[in-house]
């Protein structure tokens, strides 16, 4: 990623993070600030005044801050807590989706799950996903740590770098998948189709386990055409 799209990518997320309940949190603040100066002055004869306004302002101003800083900080807790919970369910949607049977809508999850960041932070492990059509979705790097893929469709999908260790694919079809440096370390594919898969020698199959003469070992075609 370029130094500008990192930039730009920052500007727009403290953009967002403007929300109008978090301007008014902000300026609440800003305000019981002010608040606390002005008395932090008065009491400390920054400000010359009389005696009955200086009384007026020292009561308003120890009672004013306390009270505008106390309503600042609950709002911006209360739409924190709203956020994080508004997000979970962003989240859970999204991994529902991907379990689709609809292709297009399977992978336009996974699209949307990557550029949240979700697709690698371990948010879809142990995750429910049978029958989800995810073929030629792109995976590369995704963090699947046992999931449960019963039956899906994997055709074409790229899986490169992809964390799928206890991941199950029982009866999974993963034809053509492109698996070069995934980690399949205690994968059940039982009746899991690799014909023409592409792996290498990097990548980390079950224990015992010999993939089948139909899948393609890169890494060893490429050492037979350079004799």
């Amino acid at each position: 990623m370029t130094p500008e799209r990192i930039v730009r990518r920052i500007g727009q997320r403290f953009i967002g993070w403007w929300t109008s309940l978090r301007l008014a949190g902000v300026a609440l603040l800003v305000l019981a600030f002010l608040a606390g100066t002005l008395g932090y002055l008065n009491e400390h004869g920054g400000l010359y005044l009389r005696e009955t306004p200086r009384r007026i302002l020292a009561y308003l101003s120890a009672n004013v801050s306390t009270e505008l800083a106390s309503i600042a900080i609950t709002i911006l807790v209360v739409d924190a807590l709203y956020e994080h919970r508004e997000t979970e369910r962003e989240k859970r949607r999204l991994i529902l989706q991907m379990g689709s049977p609809d292709n297009a809508f399977a992978r336009e999850a996974v699209r949307a799950l990557r550029s949240r960041g979700w697709l690698q932070d371990g948010s879809l492990k142990g995750t429910d996903l049978p029958l989800a059509n995810l073929q030629g979705a792109n995976l590369l790097g995704a963090n699947l740590q046992g999931a449960r893929f019963f039956v899906a469709k994997f055709q074409g999908a790229w899986l490169a770098g992809a964390n799928l260790q206890g991941a199950s694919l029982w009866g999974a079809h993963l034809q053509e998948t492109i698996l070069l440096d995934a980690n399949l370390q205690g994968a059940i594919l039982v009746r899991a189709n690799l014909r023409g898969a592409q792996y290498n020698n990097a990548t980390t199959w079950p224990e015992g386990f010999t993939p089948p003469p139909e899948a393609v070992n890169v890494d060893a075609e490429e050492g037979k055409n350079g004799l």
